[in-house]
């Protein structure tokens, strides 16, 4: 019966200091990096631009289109560099974006992907980055 309170004690102890280590030991260091990353993805997400760039190379690709890759990842970090605070977020950000932009494109039944093509406007509001050749 001793031993057994003793277990329970120590399983209470462990709790109690896992939980202190958790809330404010990791916060005083920082957090675990996660905190201001969804935030900065929301605000990009919130961009039209940056999506619809992204969704438009996608669009282009499937469609047989030339993608000026170089171009396109200029657009891309030259949009999101207002969001760079010196840490790794703004280039986790761009990645993610690129993964929901092309997301947002392969949802697009095939036969619609011409329309969406034409009515995000990729060609005049992207140009150099898609090139149509037919």
């Amino acid at each position: 019966m001793k031993l057994f309170i003793i277990f329970l004690v120590g399983i209470l102890l462990g709790s109690i200091i896992s939980y202190f280590a958790v809330t404010h030991v990791i916060a005083l260091r920082g957090g675990t990096g996660m905190f201001g990353l969804m935030g900065l993805i929301k605000e990009a997400q919130q961009d039209e631009d940056i999506v619809d760039l992204m969704t438009c190379a996608a669009l282009a690709k499937s469609l047989g289109y030339k993608v000026d890759h170089l171009k396109l990842n200029f657009l891309l970090n030259k949009k999101l560099k207002k969001l760079d605070d010196g840490t790794s977020w703004a280039f986790n950000a761009l990645v993610f974006i690129k993964g929901y932009g092309v997301g947002k494109a392969d949802q697009i039944a095939d036969k619609d992907k011409e329309q969406a093509f034409e009515r995000l406007n990729c060609q005049q509001r992207f140009p150099g980055v898609v090139e149509v050749v037919k």
